[in-house]
């Protein structure tokens, strides 16, 4: 393991990361939606934001946020998540476990 890692290297290496959609509305009236759609490994929801994790935002992103507002949903803020230090640390001391 490379012992001094960049934090935004760690960050653009995070497995698990999250876009969060912000709804005009409750998140929840499209759950169904956005478990159809490709991309997304899975979501959390609460209230009027939906965070769902995905492999490649920079992939995903333009397909659900047109899928969205394709279906006619309003949709207030898109945000990409940064994995927290917490999170790398995490994330490290899994993989090194499973070695």
């Amino acid at each position: 393991m490379r012992s001094r890692w960049p934090l935004k290297e760690l960050q653009d290496h995070d497995r698990n990361k999250r876009v969060e959609l912000i709804f005009k509305d409750n998140a929840e009236r499209y759950r169904t939606l956005l478990e159809k759609m490709e991309g997304i490994s899975g979501m959390e929801i609460k209230d009027n934001t939906v965070s769902v994790f995905v492999k490649e935002p920079e992939k995903s992103n333009p397909g659900i946020i047109s899928e969205l507002v394709k279906n006619n949903i309003d949709i207030l803020y898109v945000n990409e998540i940064k994995a927290s230090l917490e999170d790398i640390y995490l994330e490290l001391i899994r993989d090194e476990g499973a070695r």
